[in-house]
């Protein structure tokens, strides 16, 4: 599919079809149509960034011309990573003391900067936002205050989970967010 040929957010939640699958290598999409081969929908810039100026260059597929490259939907990695050397081996990992200011709204290294610079490059904003540990960030859903920004749209504070209070432990009350996953991606619409 090309760009044009998605569906917009509208769309897709007033038809009840609001899941999209992608498999990034090895999709077998006559087997199963419904799990779609990412780099033939899509590109990436580099993954598993250790370059906090994040740059928004196509690194997946490899080699796929600029104007393909506009014409399909585009995913940032802002995941920012550190290597550790443990045992001879060389490990990548998140780069958690850097979550502050990579999951931000603004600032050097901060997803806000990654998204305008994706889109003053590519003339849109990215449709996916692939960042770590999305509930952290300058304040509890700032990366859903990129998202809001990418999209046009008001983003209404507070989102995402209610502080402990004192050390606290126990159950957040009804309504609050209970972040489980290590990565998230934000979807930015097509269109409203």
């Amino acid at each position: 599919m090309n760009l044009s040929s998605w569906p917009t957010l509208t769309d897709m939640i007033l038809t009840g079809q609001r899941v999209v699958m992608f498999m990034d290598y090895m999709a077998n999409q006559t087997a199963y149509p419904w799990l779609l081969d990412e780099f033939s929908q899509m590109w990436e810039t580099p993954f598993d960034p250790v370059d906090n100026t994040f740059p928004c260059d196509v690194a997946r597929p490899p080699n796929l011309a600029p104007d393909s490259a506009n014409n399909r939907l585009s995913l940032i990695n802002h995941n920012l990573n550190t290597q550790l050397s443990i045992l001879g081996v060389d490990l990548l990992v998140p780069a958690r003391t850097s979550l502050n200011v990579t999951n931000n709204v603004n600032g050097t290294g901060s997803l806000g900067l990654s998204a305008e610079k994706c889109l003053r490059q590519w003339g849109r904003p990215p449709n996916f936002l692939n960042v770590d540990y999305y509930n952290y960030g300058g304040f509890p859903g700032s990366v859903f205050e990129v998202a809001a920004q990418m999209n046009n749209v008001t983003y209404k504070r507070p989102c995402c989970g209610v502080p402990v209070k004192n050390g606290a432990k126990g159950f957040p009350s009804p309504g609050a967010s209970i972040v489980y996953s290590l990565t998230a991606l934000v979807i930015i619409g097509l269109s409203v």
